[in-house]
């Protein structure tokens, strides 16, 4: 995955229930910290344009050191 990283467990977004998130972006800055903020209940988003994009609701949040397991529906 490396540096920045965001992995999906699908490739279909409807079905998508678990997530991967680098702890580090591509720049290098540490977003452990940021993560560990995430709650359940709490919404994620990733936007590709206006128009496109994908919301999660998060059900659990795993610390794994380099990476974060996010459970989503």
């Amino acid at each position: 995955m490396g540096d920045g990283g965001v992995r999906f467990n699908n490739s279909a977004y409807a079905s998508v229930t678990t997530i991967w998130v680098q702890d580090s972006n591509s720049a290098g800055t540490t977003l452990g910290a940021y993560l560990n903020t995430l709650q359940v209940g709490d919404a994620i988003e990733f936007k590709y344009t206006d128009s496109v994009f994908a919301r999660f609701i998060i059900e659990s949040n795993t610390d794994l050191g380099a990476y974060h397991t996010l459970g989503v529906t």
